[in-house]
């Protein structure tokens, strides 16, 4: 997205240097241009400026910030820019918080903008990383280091932001020459808001300011009387100190969420552009609007480039709350459309398990009761049978002991028989047709079974066509 407003940028200056994009604002003041390769808003992704970047050590890009360093004794952390800025007069703004027990043994981080490449010049020997014991950068450093330490020259916990200048002859040494003279005692550790710090170098040397709150005004912290040269790197490295002495070895968590660059030089390039690269080739912008441009002066060149540069961050301005908003609907749906297809499988899942297994249950519990009721039945059927034979034994010994005289007892007892016999062969009737009933419930349910069954992998399979 930089890239593309990048080139948006390059069009635009050919648009006016033809003149059919002047306009009567030519008095519009641009004092800065932001270096869109070194900045970067959190997260830091290859979608922004990541590839740009190197990271060492203990740092890692997150979510919402880069990690410098974790909340881990014995840890070093690294951030630097692959490539150096070719302006000396710029202003570089870090976003950043600092978080830790009440005690630390963290020596704390430090900002740098020197002339030698990190990857060039990283430690190989153990003779070597003994002069990387500054912040976890080398001593006798070349450039400007600005100096966040957690502890005084007397190694008494007291938070200042310092700064020294070096040509990498001398040595410095922690609390020895760091903090420096004129530092700026300032608890940066635990604050509630990010805190924000911004260096400018420019003809009459460097000035470095801090700001503690959103609102807050910008307090100076330092200035030094030394002229910078182009060709520096920026970047940002730490240390969490030693294990021994550090509670449950811990040290200070150190992020920073945003790093905006600025070229104060509208004169002349403050980084180098691959986009402007590959339209323009090895062909110089001068050259470029001289053959095509219909002004008259430079002065009407610069002009007409500075009104379209406000007109270029106007727009930037507008798009990115746009840009973020759409991000943030398409985030918001694709979450939806991850929860509505879960939704959808889970109700497969409960509609194939409510097809199977409940109707099967259902018929297992049919066919229990269907055979319980046949075994009750059944039971009570024998149970009448011995009665009846019971009674009819008794009958039969009174028919015998009565002989050929019978009295209207007898007659009675020989009806209640006879009725008995009656009875019992109904009884025997009625089981037989209760059993074919059973029987017959029993075949139809399984028939239903049967084709409930065979209606559903129909369905199946018609579904998977």
């Amino acid at each position: 997205m930089r890239y593309t407003s990048l080139g948006l940028f390059f069009l635009l200056c050919v648009h006016a240097a033809t003149g059919t994009g002047a306009n009567k604002q030519h008095d519009a003041k641009v004092d800065k241009i932001e270096m869109m390769r070194h900045s970067f808003e959190a997260p830091l992704t290859y979608d922004n400026t990541l590839i740009d970047w190197e990271l060492g050590g203990a740092s890692i890009p997150a979510h919402r910030h880069v990690v410098l360093m974790p909340q881990v004794a014995n840890r070093t952390g690294q951030l630097w820019h692959k490539e150096p800025l070719k302006t000396a007069n710029f202003e570089i703004e870090i976003e950043f918080s600092v978080k830790g027990p009440d005690f630390s043994k963290s020596e704390g981080f430090a900002f740098w903008y020197v002339y030698e490449n990190f990857t060039s010049i990283y430690p190989k020997t153990d003779a070597e990383r003994k002069a990387w014991s500054l912040f976890g950068y080398k001593n006798n450093f070349q450039g400007v280091g600005v100096f966040f330490s957690n502890f005084d020259k007397t190694k008494k916990l007291s938070p200042s932001i310092s700064a020294a200048y070096n040509d990498g002859s001398k040595a410095m040494q922690l609390f020895t020459d760091v903090p420096t003279q004129d530092q700026l005692t300032f608890n940066f550790r635990n604050s509630k808001d990010n805190l924000k710090f911004r260096i400018a170098a420019g003809p009459k040397g460097v000035l470095g300011q801090l700001q503690y709150s959103a609102n807050a005004p910008w307090i100076d912290v330092f200035r030094l009387n030394t002229k910078l040269r182009p060709g520096g790197f920026i970047g940002l490295t730490g240390y969490t100190g030693p294990e021994e002495g550090a509670p449950e070895k811990q040290g200070d968590f150190v992020s920073v969420s945003a790093i905006r660059s600025y070229n104060l030089d509208l004169n002349s390039a403050g980084e180098d552009s691959e986009v402007a690269h590959e339209l323009l080739g090895d062909e110089e912008f001068g050259d470029l609007l001289k053959e095509h441009s219909h002004f008259k002066s430079q002065h009407e060149q610069v002009a007409a480039l500075k009104t379209l540069t406000r007109m270029l961050y106007k727009h930037i301005s507008e798009a990115a709350p746009r840009e973020q908003t759409i991000y943030k609907t398409l985030n918001t749906l694709q979450n939806q459309v991850h929860k509505l297809i879960s939704d959808v499988k889970e109700l497969a899942t409960e509609i194939k398990m409510a097809s199977n297994a409940s109707t099967g249950d259902s018929l297992h519990h049919m066919k229990n009761e269907l055979l319980g009721l046949r075994t009750m039945i059944s039971r009570h059927s024998q149970q009448q049978s011995q009665t009846l034979s019971s009674l009819h034994k008794t009958v039969s010994t009174i028919h015998e002991n009565a002989g050929a005289d019978e009295s209207p007892h007898v007659k009675e007892v020989r009806q209640l028989a006879q009725r008995t016999a009656s009875l019992e062969d109904t009884i025997k009737s009625n089981a037989t047709y209760s059993s074919w009933l059973i029987f017959a419930v029993l075949c139809t349910v399984a028939g239903f079974a049967f084709s409930m069954w065979k209606r559903m992998r129909d369905m199946e399979k018609k579904h998977f066509l």
